[in-house]
C-alpha cells in the first residue's frame, strides 16, 4: 500500500509516470461506485459506458454524482 500511494503521489507531482494507466484506475473505480449504487438501490442498474451513465434510473442515476461544497465545482 505504501509504494502505491507513494507512486500515486509522485504521479501528481509530475516526478514520475503512475505504474498503471489512469483509465485502468477510472474504469475499476467505476465499477466499484456502480456496484454500489446498485447495492444501495437493491436492483441492477444499466450503465452506457460510452456515455457513462446509468439508464433508465434516475434514483440510481442521482447517486452518480453529489454536491460539492462551495467553493469547489464540477467541471473545475
Amino acid at each position: 500500500v505504501v509504494n502505491h500511494a507513494r507512486n500515486f503521489a509522485d504521479a501528481v507531482r509530475g516526478i514520475t509516470a503512475p505504474n498503471a494507466p489512469l483509465v485502468e484506475g477510472h474504469r475499476s473505480a467505476t465499477l466499484c461506485h456502480l456496484g454500489n449504487i446498485a447495492t444501495l438501490v437493491n436492483r441492477r442498474v444499466q450503465f452506457d459506458t460510452v456515455s457513462e451513465t446509468i439508464l433508465g434510473d434516475t434514483e440510481a442515476a442521482a447517486l452518480e454524482h453529489r454536491e460539492y461544497r462551495a467553493p469547489w465545482h464540477f467541471p473545475a
